[in-house]
């Protein structure tokens, strides 16, 4: 029983905040519609100029890279993402904020991803899978988690509640904590998936003529 109450734990923090969740993915699925929009806004010049600086990182992460400064930083990258949220979600007047960080990450993975199948058609699409979409796998639900963990603990400072049927302030950091730390260990896993993973994958793909 001991073992399993940390799980229990966290199930419950998922559970309460059903709603801040919603919200969290809504916004998130906005900014990718964002992004995906923003490609057609580019001139020629400008996608002329990303394809050239997407074929010269395929080619640098084919030719392979030390991966330990690699995996470092994208795990410091993406944990400050979620330290940015916990912090925001502790302070009442961070709430709209973390629905613009939410819409920032939306809007960049859409904008990755549309780039990629607009100018490179299907070989765009493996790409896009390998070098964007398994990363996301880990980190995109983390970030929603955390990101409605955040939203739904600075609700609850704000709206009424009754002290006797509700849990605690105490109960909902401590909630939110457990739940950043749990995430941070997926975001791990993801940023690993990233630098180690994703590279390989990409250079089996450049050499099959992809």
């Amino acid at each position: 029983m001991v073992v399993s109450q940390p799980g229990q734990k966290l199930w419950k923090q998922v559970h309460r905040y059903q709603t801040p969740l919603i919200v969290a993915i809504s916004t998130f699925c906005l900014g990718i519609l964002f992004g995906v929009m923003a490609v057609g806004t580019l001139s020629p010049a400008d996608k002329t100029s990303l394809v050239t600086y997407l074929h010269q990182f395929i080619t640098t992460t084919s030719a392979g890279l030390p991966v330990s400064p690699l995996l470092t930083r994208a795990i410091v990258e993406n944990l400050k993402v979620l330290g940015l949220l916990y912090v925001l979600g502790i302070s009442v007047a961070g709430m709209p904020l973390v629905a613009l960080v939410v819409f920032f990450r939306g809007f960049v993975f859409g904008f990755a991803m549309g780039f990629l199948t607009t100018t490179m058609a299907w070989q765009g699409v493996w790409f896009g899978m390998v070098a964007v979409g398994l990363q996301s796998i880990f980190i995109v639900p983390a970030t929603m988690l955390v990101a409605a963990g955040a939203l739904g603990f600075s609700w609850s400072l704000v709206a009424p509640r009754n002290a006797t049927s509700l849990p605690s302030v105490l109960e909902h950091f401590a909630g939110l904590t457990l739940l950043v730390i749990a995430m941070g260990a997926v975001v791990v896993v993801g940023s690993a998936s990233e630098t180690v993973v994703s590279p390989f994958l990409v250079h089996l793909l450049r050499n099959w003529g992809i």
